[in-house]
């Protein structure tokens, strides 16, 4: 009775206080890996479990700064100001991947159509120029 009970505490004695850890071959993943927004744009992120070994959880997300982003349970994600933050997808206390998000107040947009439109008065003012010139 007493070799039962010694074997117990020894076996007890691994997992707790040896680490040995059960969910060791878990493996989870994030995609994207990068994303690259501007001030008040949104975009998802997801957290998958990759292993055969499956954990009873959905993922909960956490942002490294939710003052630049914010990101809800669904992983649904908000731009708030310039800077970077990482998002970090979790399956209870065993992380699945990170995602580095990388917030900008540059509008690319806006330039292009500054582009286009100076490209357009240029072509213009050639056209009117060179008609004119034709006319003389």
């Amino acid at each position: 009775m007493m070799n039962k009970k010694i074997i117990s505490l020894l076996v007890c004695s691994l997992f707790f206080f040896w680490g040995i850890n059960v969910y060791a071959d878990w493996t989870g993943s994030m995609e994207p890996k990068n994303i690259t927004l501007r001030v008040g744009e949104t975009s998802f992120v997801s957290a998958r479990q990759t292993s055969d070994l499956q954990v009873n959880t959905w993922p909960t997300y956490e942002s490294s700064d939710p003052s630049v982003v914010t990101v809800d349970s669904k992983g649904n994600i908000k731009a708030l100001k310039e800077g970077t933050a990482v998002i970090t997808g979790k399956f209870g206390s065993l992380v699945a991947g990170t995602t580095t998000v990388t917030v900008s107040n540059f509008n690319k947009t806006m330039y292009l159509y500054i582009g286009i439109g100076a490209l357009l008065i240029i072509i213009v003012g050639v056209v009117v120029f060179l008609t004119k010139r034709k006319r003389a």
